[in-house]
């Protein structure tokens, strides 16, 4: 069945390139172009002649060859052109592949190396600085294959993707892409259909920046968008074959489970300024995945929108990382970290990553890393003359004395003005308490668990909206207590907001518990090893006004 082929074809893929990624070092998360993309992106193509060395005395990574073109594809490339490699007895290609690179590009630098005296191949070339082409490509991609001759199979993937690329409508080329494929899957397809159907459908299911942006955007609203593609001509049920499909279509060295991100990070890295509403809808979250929060602040950053960028982060960095845990670190600082650069290469302002490397700073000491991190009160004291202006970095040190004292006491004046409980004034203070990762919990926070109906109402709901390991505990010994059936209405919330934030990573493991606390009059029943937070052992009656 074709289906099946289709299958073993990306299986076969996916085992030969997973040892050579560690041999060549590849950058985590690093995209690889399709053949339509290589061949679209490529200034020229040619077929040409290897016709001598240079740069001899170099290293064999750092050694050139030099080419004379005898005929184009595309461009207006110069009569004799340059690769790295060195000439010597080559390993040849496989005359009928179309998909897969010279069995040399999967060893030593990503790329093939050596090639015969004399012998004439297809090069994909990219116009220099300096004017001059030289042979371009991915790490193994088909930027230097044998030639075979016009009739070749290569040559013929090379005319056909050429004529559908001078339609300037990128949909209209990826519907051309997609009868391609579902020509090879078809039961007459002759053998150089069945393979440019091969390819294509690769090409269909490679994330890549330079894909066209509804497409990315249609992947990443629907996964098996492109499985349903192919709905009509595969074989046996829809549901079984188009879930083998499904599964295929993210195929690639980094796991299904992070193709989300893959995708906005093809969004954020390539030209797609009309995706921005889709960014934007991801920030505007109230908890949204880090990495994919990274990724929109990616787009921000490179759209040099960067006083927005600020904002998403200092509003729900630290948010994310109570409701993830410390996993969300990486995800985050991973995606957004491309966008910023690395060491001399950085595309950002100076002051914009000053004030990033401040972001990593707080985090570091939120991690209670403070070892690993340039730390010193006096930062926390300057914080503290404008407590909302820096929510990301002031929430990170909420364990300091400092932040302590100030939050307890704009709690205090809060009471004492007769401002209404948990109103918006009460926010900030409130979300410092309740997050601080060191000591005891807060006295404020405690005697508000002790006190009133009121009190303990609007706390409940407020462990619900500052989810961490140490609100949960607090949330558990409350549920342990008779309550007022309002109070136990809004622990029953959170305790569910909880479970919601921690299923994935199945941190709460309680479920059990949310069931049996959802009936009437019915507690959670603490071991005799949990944790006792709270002094008092029940409020002073259930139904305390």
């Amino acid at each position: 069945m074709k289906i099946i082929r289709y299958i073993a074809f990306v299986i076969f893929l996916l085992s030969q390139s997973a040892p050579v990624a560690l041999a060549c070092s590849l950058v985590p998360g690093a995209f690889l172009q399709s053949n339509f993309e290589l061949i679209d992106s490529a200034d020229a193509i040619v077929v040409a002649q290897a016709v001598g060395e240079v740069n001899t005395d170099a290293d064999w990574d750092e050694r050139k060859i030099t080419f004379k073109v005898d005929s184009v594809f595309k461009g207006h490339p110069d009569r004799e052109v340059t690769g790295y490699g060195l000439l010597g007895e080559a390993i040849a290609s496989d005359p009928n592949e179309v998909v897969q690179a010279n069995p040399e590009s999967y060893m030593g630098p990503c790329w093939r190396m050596t090639f015969t005296p004399g012998g004439r191949y297809v090069l994909m070339l990219r116009k220099t600085d300096s004017g001059n082409y030289s042979v371009f490509g991915d790490p193994f991609s088909r930027r230097s294959e044998d030639d075979f001759g016009p009739q070749s199979n290569w040559h013929k993937v090379i005319r056909t993707y050429l004529e559908i690329q001078k339609s300037s409508d990128r949909m209209a080329q990826i519907d051309q892409i997609i009868a391609i494929a579902m020509k090879g899957l078809s039961e007459n397809a002759s053998e150089f259909e069945q393979r440019i159907g091969e390819d294509a459908f690769i090409h269909l299911t490679n994330v890549h920046p330079d894909k066209p942006t509804e497409w990315l955007i249609r992947q990443y609203r629907d996964p098996e968008f492109v499985a349903r593609q192919f709905s009509n001509v595969i074989e046996g049920t829809q549901e079984e074959d188009a879930s083998k499909i499904a599964s295929l279509v993210f195929a690639s060295p980094i796991p299904p489970e992070e193709t989300k991100s893959i995708i906005l990070r093809a969004l954020s890295e390539g030209q797609h300024p009309s995706a921005e509403h889709l960014f934007r809808s991801i920030i505007d979250e109230a908890t949204p995945d880090p990495t994919l929060f990274g990724a929109a602040v990616g787009f921000l950053i490179r759209q040099g929108d960067y006083e927005l960028a600020k904002t998403a982060v200092n509003e729900k960095l630290l948010w994310m990382m109570a409701v993830k845990g410390e996993g969300a670190g990486p995800g985050f600082w991973g995606t957004v970290q491309p966008s910023i650069g690395y060491g001399d290469d950085i595309e950002v302002p100076e002051s914009f990553y000053n004030w990033w490397n401040d972001q990593r700073y707080a985090v570091c000491v939120l991690r209670a890393q403070p070892r690993d991190c340039r730390y010193d009160w006096d930062y926390a004291e300057t914080l503290l003359k404008d407590p909302k202006g820096n929510k990301t970095q002031l929430l990170s040190i909420a364990g300091s004395p400092e932040v302590i004292v100030w939050a307890t006491s704009e709690v205090e004046r809060l009471k004492a003005e007769d401002i209404e409980m948990f109103k918006d004034a009460w926010d900030f203070p409130m979300t410092l308490l309740l997050s601080s990762s060191k000591g005891a919990v807060s006295e404020v926070v405690v005697n508000f668990a002790c006190g009133s109906k009121s009190e303990r109402e609007n706390l409940a709901e407020w462990l619900g909206r500052v989810p961490t390991y140490r609100t949960k505990d607090l949330l558990r010994e409350m549920m342990s207590m008779s309550q007022h059936e309002h109070v136990r209405a809004e622990l029953l919330k959170s305790s569910v907001q909880h479970a919601a934030h921690d299923m994935e990573n199945s941190r709460w493991r309680r479920v059990d518990d949310i069931i049996e606390y959802a009936k009437p009059d019915s507690l959670i029943k603490l071991k005799e090893n949990e944790r006792t937070i709270l002094p008092c052992s029940m409020p002073q009656a259930a139904n305390q006004e």
